[in-house]
């Protein structure tokens, strides 16, 4: 007789989608047991629980309190055609009441974990500690969700919580987790950290103390003969500290970080309480006396953390203007001689003047990314807008600005576009973003606005090109060149021609008066990846309309000279690259990523004029955007398409020997505008 199908399997006409393949493979409910404890050691059991969800497509991993832990759940889920990575904040960590919300990594795959677990079930009806490789990390804070973020969450979320915040993960060593379990003070490295002079005298560093701690068990993705990932969780309490650098300033940290603690001061809880209060000013003014004492800020790590600055006022003789969202440290001195004591919860100053009070200052920034418009991956133009911020873990994040009426996100770009250009332009507004349209459907614009980060946070329509980007543009800003201390060169205007414009002053209007407005391209090409290399010079590499070729043409712009230097070609013919500008201690390079099908990079060495593999970058990467930051010494490398739009961030540093991932967009997208940005020019944000 005929053959009968195994009543455990599904039928193969019915698997249809991702969503009945899931189904047809998924458990709905699956309970792994592992036993604790061994070697003289008193034995004992948990039972970690996985529950799938097949009507709204979630898995949810369950782990409960035991020893030094205490509750853990992971719900992640994906959207309702099946697909993991296209939806955000489809992560939740709870770690007892407190609920951490992020965006799935590209690299976890939900659906393998669960197929995981239940094959090592099959295999194990109980696994030890022997069978597990420790990883431990922590939760850092991310900001808050917006109201129409948290309404977008998904139901198997919504219903474990009731306050979210978004967080980023980041690992530490065992020690530090044991110290964070015991209640002891970690300090933890600050990307942030800031140099007060050439000497590099001091730093801010990261006092940290648990909050909550649990933990889980995933399959373990190597190729070991160890079962389980068993993953320790920490959510934090954390401060900004200081710390002396061995040299010649002493006291640096009490010169550049007046506000907070010395972390060597912070050495249990009563110390970190201690310093934990909010910045607090105390102030006696006379003709010949000033008093300052300030304390830090605190920054709580969980979903109901909040940040509570008292900032000190401008009659202050000494002021410190610092927060934890940015890097501007401004330091008003006297010509009067001063004693200064210190103790682990406050700093005072006083300084005796005895003539007319002289200011100098000093600024030290760091750079937030500025990300507008593009794709995404349903191919549909975006016009959003998203400012991200580098944490202590080095990752960077969204980030929302506080306004008067809450948090919100960043104002949209008034146009939906894709391939459109940007630049920081000097404006009246301060070092300001300004883009221009690219494509859009319909009419082109060539319509270029300005973004009032010190105004109201809004869009200004500053000028218009005389043509249109209409099928996209590249462009890059020179400074001081001639009276302008921004001169913006923009290509695209002439697809099918040579013709360029240049825009520049205050505001922005165009440059007529020189032969440079006259600029032509030294050949008729595709849309260029450019970049500038130094104040009056730009890099430029395209394909060629008119000509067969199998590489790309390169060039150097000098924007003074108004002359093209031709340049080998690449190794490898590149459409839709990005690429940027690094320094090392070994030279000046121009590092080309990916393109059109194209995993791999190359760098140009502009000493040598030679051309050499890069690393690979793992995948496609095809219309990513690439800038230049912590003063040319490191390049971020940003979004992109491989068979979707991607959020990933990856970073290269001077080394040029591999890119790492340093954080995520909120919206991924490829072919948009990313442009860096000094902190201190961004308003007011929240977290």
């Amino acid at each position: 007789g005929p053959r009968v199908c195994n009543k455990d399997l599904c039928l193969c006409k019915d698997i249809i989608s991702k969503k009945t393949l899931f189904q047809c493979s998924i458990k709905s409910t699956l309970n792994t047991t592992i036993q604790l404890g061994g070697l003289g050691i008193m034995k004992t059991t948990l039972v970690q629980r996985m529950v799938y969800n097949s009507k709204d497509i979630s898995i949810a991993i369950s782990s409960p309190a035991h020893r030094d832990v205490g509750d853990l759940d992971v719900v992640m889920h994906a959207r309702s055609d099946g697909y993991w990575h296209a939806v955000q904040n489809n992560r939740l960590m709870k770690l007892g009441n407190d609920c951490h919300i992020s965006t799935l990594p590209s690299n976890v795959y939900p659906v393998d974990i669960a197929l995981g677990i239940q094959e090592i079930k099959a295999g194990n009806d109980v696994t030890t500690e022997e069978d597990e490789v420790d990883q431990h990390n922590i939760l850092l804070d991310a900001g808050p969700l917006t109201t129409a973020e948290e309404n977008a969450l998904h139901t198997d979320i919504k219903s474990r919580c009731l306050t979210y915040n978004k967080f980023v993960e980041t690992p530490i060593n065992k020690n530090q987790s044991e110290d964070l379990k015991n209640g002891k003070i970690v300090i933890l490295s600050n990307s942030r950290s800031s140099r007060r002079s050439r000497a590099v005298s001091c730093e801010r560093l990261t006092a940290a103390i648990n909050k909550n701690s649990g933990c889980w068990r995933w399959p373990n993705p190597g190729t070991s003969a160890t079962l389980f990932v068993h993953q320790i969780i920490h959510s934090i309490i954390e401060i900004s500290c200081c710390r002396n650098l061995p040299g010649q300033f002493p006291t640096c940290c009490q010169d550049t970080y007046p506000q907070y603690c010395e972390c060597k001061d912070i050495i249990d809880t009563q110390t970190f309480n201690q310093c934990s209060q909010p910045q607090t000013t105390t102030k006696t003014s006379t003709s010949s006396k000033s008093t300052s004492t300030k304390q830090p800020i605190i920054t709580t790590s969980t979903a109901t953390s909040t940040a509570v600055t008292s900032p000190p006022t401008s009659t202050e003789v000494t002021s410190t203007k610092s927060t934890s969202r940015r890097r501007s440290t401004t330091t008003t001195s006297t010509t009067a001689t001063s004693t200064t004591t210190s103790t682990s919860t406050a700093r005072s100053t006083t300084a005796s003047t005895t003539a007319k009070l002289t200011t100098t200052s000093m600024t030290t920034e760091t750079e937030a990314l500025f990300v507008a418009t593009g794709v995404t991956g349903a191919s549909t133009a975006i016009s959003s807008v998203e400012v991200l911020m580098k944490g202590i873990n080095g990752m960077y994040t969204s980030q929302l600005i506080d306004a008067k009426a809450g948090c919100s996100q960043f104002p949209d770009f008034p146009f939906s576009t894709s391939s459109a250009t940007g630049g920081m332009l000097d404006t009246a507004r301060g070092l300001s973003p300004h883009v221009c349209v690219g494509y859009i459907e319909g009419t082109p614009s060539g319509k270029c606005f300005g973004f009032g980060f010190k105004d109201d946070a809004s869009w200004t329509n500053d000028f218009t090109l005389k043509k249109p980007l209409q099928y996209g543009g590249s462009s890059v800003v020179f400074s001081n060149w001639e009276a302008l201390d921004t001169a913006w060169w923009i290509i695209g205007g002439e697809p099918n021609g040579k013709g360029t414009e240049v825009w520049g002053g205050d505001p922005p209007a165009y440059i007529s008066i020189y032969i440079y407005s006259e600029i032509k391209l030294p050949a008729v090409i595709n849309q260029p990846c450019i970049t500038k290399i130094s104040d009056h010079e730009a890099f430029v590499t395209a394909i060629p309309q008119s000509v067969s070729v199998n590489t790309n043409m390169a060039w150097i712009f000098n924007m003074q000279l108004n002359r093209w230097t031709n340049l080998p070609d690449t190794i490898e013919k590149r459409s839709g690259p990005a690429c940027g500008y690094l320094r090392s201690g070994s030279g000046r390079f121009v590092v080309l990523a990916g393109g059109f099908q194209s995993s791999t990079t190359e760098i140009f060495n502009l000493d040598t004029q030679t051309w050499t593999v890069g690393p690979g970058i793992g995948v496609d990467l095809y219309g990513a955007s690439m800038v230049s930051v912590s003063h040319d010494r490191e390049l971020l490398l940003i979004g992109g398409f491989s068979t979707t739009a991607l959020s990933e961030i990856r970073r290269m540093d001077s080394s040029m020997s591999s890119w790492e991932t340093v954080g995520q967009l909120n919206t991924a997208r490829f072919n948009f505008v990313a442009l860096a940005v000094p902190e201190e020019n961004l308003p007011p944000l929240c977290g």
